[in-house]
């Protein structure tokens, strides 16, 4: 086996190793390549350890209290999108979907909104426009709900991935930053409605992939842990942070606020992680007004999780609603283009709006 690296391709000092070979000898070409990552993962290690030593007492970790929460009624809401990719451009279909629970068990027929939006040719910015969507929708379905119960929950962050939908990463349509910021001034509308009523708005985050933990203690952003990362080390089961300022979106709420005609006084979003099961922690992501409610809050939804599974029981719920299964997408979308053929006689209907390769409809 040949050991080359891409040196000369690559600035100096780039840790990156290549390994050729004949592909009969995949199982320990891969072997060697994982056991590259052993040095890094030790380094890591080390990192991880010194900043939760620091970081231990400044996050003033809390323990759930005990509560009834027989009576505690949220909503909890979700959103989805899939389609097909065809010749044309990428056709989302685009769900948001709701339900009620008293405790853990179901008050109501669980709620769907649905559209279907506009072709893009622009794959990327299709997806993000079918994401905001998804994101307008959840808003309009949780803003139904706020009178009948006691907190609001949503499968996702409040700040709607800012670093990920911001119109400022690259160049996009008219289109995609009118529905950037008519998401916004939903979001806004929600969020005021709920302040004037005392209803929290939680966003339960499940898969954290922000640092702002590190950000928030100064720590070099070469050096920066993933919070996820560094709560899991922190938290046992049933602990939870004290909430501490959200670092984004800030000015961009204000913003919404401004446009929508309502005051940002106390909606400045604060974060904080809890551990209610066995798997990594979560981020709840909650307005200013909310946080007297936190403590009892995060009590609340820590007996509505299992310890497997480390999630609320709505939260669980609504995420499975979203989950629209390609297959029965794929054939929905295929009887519609027969019964347009049929109906314009035109096989250029199945060339055009048909699916790209790997796109075949099953």
């Amino acid at each position: 086996m040949q050991r080359v690296t891409l040196e000369r391709y690559l600035q100096k000092e780039q840790p990156y190793k290549v390994y050729l070979s004949d592909f009969e000898q995949v199982n320990k070409v891969v072997r060697l390549v994982v056991e590259d990552g052993k040095d890094r993962i030790e380094r890591s290690l080390r990192d991880l350890r010194e900043l939760i030593s620091r970081l231990q007492d400044l996050l003033k970790i809390k323990r759930c209290a005990e509560v009834d929460s027989s009576h505690f009624c949220t909503a909890a809401v979700d959103s989805g999108f899939n389609g097909p990719e065809s010749l044309l451009g990428y056709i989302p279909l685009v769900f948001g979907v709701s339900a009620t629970f008293q405790g853990a068990r179901k008050l109501h027929k669980p709620m769907i909104a649905a559209t279907l939006l506009p072709r893009s040719d622009d794959p990327e910015e299709g997806r993000k426009i079918a994401g905001l969507v998804g994101f307008l929708l959840q808003f309009k379905l949780a803003r139904k709900f706020l009178s009948s119960v006691d907190a609001v929950l949503i499968d996702g962050p409040l700040n709607m991935s800012s670093t990920h939908f911001s119109p400022n990463s690259r160049r996009y349509s008219r289109l995609y930053i009118k529905t950037f910021s008519d998401a916004g001034r939903e979001l806004v509308l929600l969020l005021d409605e709920a302040r004037e009523q005392d209803i929290p708005v939680v966003g339960v985050v499940k898969r954290v992939r922000s640092s702002m933990i590190s950000r928030a203690s100064g720590v070099p952003s070469e050096r920066q842990i993933p919070d996820a990362a560094l709560t899991s080390g922190m938290l046992y089961r049933g602990e939870f942070t004290s909430p501490f300022p959200a670092d984004w979106m800030w000015d961009q709420l204000v913003l919404w606020c401004k446009e929508s005609g309502v005051s940002p006084s106390e909606l400045k979003i604060y974060s904080s992680f809890a551990k209610f099961g066995v798997r990594s922690p979560v981020r709840l992501d909650l307005p200013e007004y909310a946080i007297p409610h936190l403590n009892e809050l995060i009590s609340h939804l820590y007996n509505l999780s299992t310890p497997d599974v480390g999630i609320p029981l709505p939260v669980v719920a609504v995420d499975r609603l979203s989950k629209m299964k390609t297959e029965f997408v794929r054939m929905i979308y295929r009887r519609m283009l027969s019964e347009l053929v049929r109906e314009v006689g035109d096989q250029l209907v199945l060339h055009a709006f048909g699916p790209q390769y790997g796109e075949d409809l099953i």
